[in-house]
């Protein structure tokens, strides 16, 4: 819903609440207790309105957005590039992030953000949802740019490019408006813990076929991995346990055991189809490495 076409539902919301207030009352008290009702409930979705679009206005941030591959929230990954465009990118966010902190001049500790978005292998673009890659550190070798991200917060990159994104491009760095995913609900992720019970058991199955059948590409691969992504969350928090799974069989580098879940995991809009998603993966790429049906 674009932002005019919230104000004119504002006002059309308005304008109602406005005609229930001045309507004359009738004869009977239970004509006038319904119509009575009938405001609050009224006032009720107006407010329930204005608080969903000033939460959502207030979820809204700004950033370069980078296409290459389809990170997790916690997943490091460390780039390399000569590209003076990426440079100047990597610049831009580590000035804003001073700027932003109130420093005067470039903090070597406010490395910046910018937005990791992968590539959409349908039609050859970009998938229309990502993460905040974090800069961790930034290293110029010999005129290559090193730098070490990790991924932040989920969003989902707005439709169109705004008039404001247009303003905002400064040389190569074009910053786009995108929406931090919202926080998770409460009863939703209650709902999906069930059939998150299943997961802890599947992770040591996974776990013992890929280490026992040598398939870590480093060594103490899967050890790493779990270092970056931080500690398993427990079923109780199926989001959170379905999107760290997703980082942990399709980790950075990769070990090519695993169907690429990441994308469905950035798109999916419940608890339960995250955890749906992963406990496929998990499935999927146990029959594979126990040789039971293999994927390729």
């Amino acid at each position: 819903m674009t932002s005019t076409s919230r104000m004119s539902l504002l006002v059309v919301l308005l304008a109602a609440t406005a005609c229930h207030a001045f309507v004359a009352p009738t004869r009977t008290s239970a004509s006038r207790v319904a119509r009575r009702a009938e405001g609050d409930d009224m006032d009720s979705l107006l407010q329930g309105l204005q608080s969903r679009v000033q939460e959502m206005m207030t979820r809204q941030a700004t950033m370069p957005i980078v296409v290459l591959d389809s990170m997790l929230p916690g997943q490091r990954i460390k780039l390399q590039s000569a590209d003076p465009a990426f440079r100047e990118m990597i610049e831009w966010v580590g000035v804003k992030a001073s700027e932003d902190s109130g420093e005067e001049q470039y903090d070597d500790d406010s490395k910046g953000v910018f937005g990791m978005v992968g590539a959409d292998r349908q039609n050859g673009g970009a998938l229309p949802f990502g993460v905040e890659a974090r800069v961790l550190d930034v290293a110029d070798k010999e005129g290559v740019l090193h730098v070490e991200i990790a991924g932040g917060r989920r969003f989902f990159v707005d439709a169109d490019r705004s008039a404001e994104d247009d303003a905002k491009r400064d040389g190569a760095v074009y910053p786009r408006t995108v929406t931090i995913a919202a926080p998770l609900d409460a009863a939703d992720e209650a709902d999906a813990a069930a059939a998150a019970a299943e997961i802890p058991a599947l992770l040591r199955t996974w776990e013992d076929l890929v280490v026992g059948g040598g398939h870590e590409k480093v060594p103490d691969h899967l050890a790493r991995v779990r270092r970056d992504l931080g500690p398993e969350p427990a079923p109780s928090e199926p989001s959170n346990l379905a999107i760290w799974v997703g980082g942990y069989i399709n980790p950075l580098p990769a070990l090519g055991v695993s169907l690429e879940i990441r994308p469905a995991l950035l798109s999916a809009t419940t608890p339960a189809d995250r955890v749906q998603v992963a406990v496929a993966g998990l499935t999927s790429s146990i029959a594979h490495l126990d040789g039971s049906k293999p994927m390729w």
